[in-house]
């Protein structure tokens, strides 16, 4: 009984260190006051879009290049950027950032930071926002 229960137990701990050292630990979640900081004080990092075109039209951060998450390309893209950068990526409301944060980990990319609750949140929290002229 007492074998049986230890094997469990080490069993749940990798399981549950498992789960702990995976996204949360790789991947960087940032307020939007984290996030300005963060891609602000190092010029060399790059800012990343991953909304549509047409939902960039309706305002994006300064400096960010586009790459549309939707576009057939996508990963094609996201493999011509530069490995050893800090990247910190947004969308909309922070729905396809951790699967973009997760797919550049895959690729080898290290330093990946995320936008808490995308750009509405940043928009929420008085920050500022460009709009494209028409």
């Amino acid at each position: 009984m007492k074998t049986w229960l230890g094997t469990y137990t080490v069993m749940l701990l990798l399981l549950i260190g498992g789960c702990h050292s995976g996204f949360m630990s790789q991947e960087k979640i940032l307020s939007p006051d984290e996030f300005e900081i963060g891609y602000s004080k190092h010029p060399e990092s790059i800012l990343i879009d991953i909304r549509s075109p047409e939902e960039v039209k309706n305002g994006h951060l300064k400096d960010a290049i586009f790459i549309d998450y939707h576009d057939q390309h996508f990963e094609e893209q996201l493999a011509y950027l530069r490995k050893d950068l800090a990247y910190y990526i947004y969308c909309g409301s922070a729905d396809k950032t951790i699967p973009t944060a997760r797919l550049m980990k895959t690729m080898g990319f290290k330093k990946v930071f995320v936008l808490q609750g995308g750009i509405k949140h940043w928009h929420q929290q008085g920050k500022k926002i460009i709009h494209p002229q028409t």
